[in-house]
């Protein structure tokens, strides 16, 4: 049967990817159908419905960071009074966090484009 339905799913162009599991999500706290309100011991997030299509926004939901790895790479070269720009800020998660090791003194810019993407 497992056969049958990867074969019937392969000819349509989708692949089955086996994901870990990363743990339950925290309650929708929003009473608005349209966002998905959770708290989090990593932060209190706002986000866009539905989250399960969005594999960051899903991360967040389960109080986990997304990317953690650049997030340690980030603390390792972002010191206290570091400029730091995060270019496509998405949900904000890692402007955050990089935020907390630039510290007060320093300075942090986040950018997120709210609109399509053009070609030029």
């Amino acid at each position: 049967m497992k056969k049958l339905i990867r074969n019937f799913l392969n000819k349509r162009n989708y692949e089955i990817i086996k994901q870990a599991y990363i743990g339950d999500k925290y309650p929708n706290l929003s009473t608005d159908r349209s966002e998905y309100h959770c708290q989090t011991p990593i932060g209190n997030y706002h986000l866009p419905m539905p989250v399960e299509i969005d594999s960051v926004a899903g991360t967040l939901t389960r109080g986990k960071f997304f990317e953690p790895q650049i997030i340690a790479l980030g603390k390792k070269y972002i010191k206290s009074g570091s400029t730091v720009i995060d270019m496509g800020a998405n949900f904000g998660q890692m402007s955050i966090e990089f935020s907390k090791f630039a510290g007060g003194g320093g300075e942090f810019i986040h950018l997120k484009r709210n609109m399509p993407c053009s070609i030029f």
